[in-house]
Parts: C-alpha cells; sequence; structure tokens
C-alpha cells in the first residue's frame, strides 16, 4: 500500500492487486481503518467531510479521499463505451440537436479494450443526451476525481473537442463517396 498526498490535501492511497490478493480482508480492513483514521484527523481541518472514491485501475485500485463535499450532478461525467462504433453512434446522438459551435466539451481516452468518454460540464445533458449515454454507454461517475483517473491511465485520442471531432467524422463516414463518372 502506498499512501501519498496530492494536490489541495487531498490523500492518494494505492492498493496493488497483489496487495489484495496476499492480506486477508480482517488485515485489509484494518490497514484502512488506520489510514481513515489519519486521513480524518487532517482533512476535517479543511471543512467538510470526508469523500471517498475507490477507483479500480490496472493491476489494482486507487481510493482518492478528499474534504470536499460533492455537489450532485457536479463537474463532468466519465462514461465507458464497450466500441468505437459505439462511440460514433453516441457522439452523433450528443451533437444531432446542438449547434456546432455550442458542443459539450469533451475527452476521448482509450482505456481498459474500451473507450472513456469525459463530457465537461454534465448537468447541462438533456434528457434525450442522458438517455443516449445510458444506452450506448456505462456512465462511470461523476466529478473531477474521475475524469483525472482516466485521464492520467488513459491514453489520450481527443482532448477538448472530442465531441465535435467525432460527430464530424460520423458525418464524413456516412457520406456517400463520390462515383468514378463525377470526376
Amino acid at each position: 500500500m502506498k499512501v501519498e498526498p496530492i494536490s489541495n490535501g487531498n490523500i492518494r492511497i494505492w492498493l496493488s492487486q497483489q496487495e489484495m490478493d496476499a492480506a486477508d480482508a480482517a488485515d485489509l480492513r484494518r490497514a484502512l481503518r488506520q489510514v481513515l483514521t489519519i486521513a480524518q484527523g487532517r482533512l476535517a481541518r479543511m471543512g467538510g467531510r470526508i469523500v471517498a472514491d475507490l477507483i479500480p485501475v490496472e493491476d489494482g485500485c486507487v481510493l482518492l479521499l478528499s474534504a470536499r463535499r460533492r455537489k450532485a450532478n457536479a463537474g463532468p461525467l466519465v462514461c465507458y463505451i464497450d466500441t468505437l462504433r459505439d462511440v460514433f453512434q453516441l457522439a452523433e446522438r450528443l451533437t444531432v440537436h446542438v449547434q456546432s459551435e455550442s458542443y459539450p466539451q469533451a475527452c476521448l481516452y482509450a482505456v481498459d479494450g474500451g473507450y472513456a468518454l469525459v463530457i465537461y460540464p454534465s448537468p447541462h445533458l438533456t434528457r434525450q443526451q442522458a438517455r443516449a449515454v445510458r444506452e450506448l454507454g456505462c456512465p462511470l461517475d461523476k466529478g473531477e476525481t474521475a475524469a483525472t483517473v482516466v485521464a492520467e491511465h488513459g491514453r489520450a485520442l481527443a482532448i477538448g473537442d472530442a465531441l465535435k471531432r467525432l460527430s464530424f467524422t460520423a458525418r464524413e463516414l456516412d457520406r456517400p463517396a463520390p462515383s468514378d463518372r463525377e470526376s
């Protein structure tokens, strides 16, 4: 187990798969309780309650502890999508009624045999857009912490304008190829 302080007084705890497999449940619970007790003392001075995010990563998991309070629907939405076809379909459905200059900001990452789409800011999704996210992907989490973990552990494919680029590419792929007679 590796414990390290990160920005704004937050704490990141790395647990490897080996550590989780080797420790029995009681030992792991006892160690986490000790870390949480120490974290509570440090983070409580910052005000608010401790928020814990447990995020699976390759070869283990990360536990992020912060003193921030969560706001409902605050921050970016992280969505896992299995196939590239579904990524393009989701981009089309998210942008179908949106003017090109007002596309939501989004980033696309390759992660664990699929894709993670991070959409900023998530509270502004319409019902139809939220339904499309649920149908074509799997909403994982909301907030800056989840977006940061995806950015750290995923391979960036498009940053900032992912929806705009994906919907443009999808339209180009749907456009019929010019025939030989037109040349």
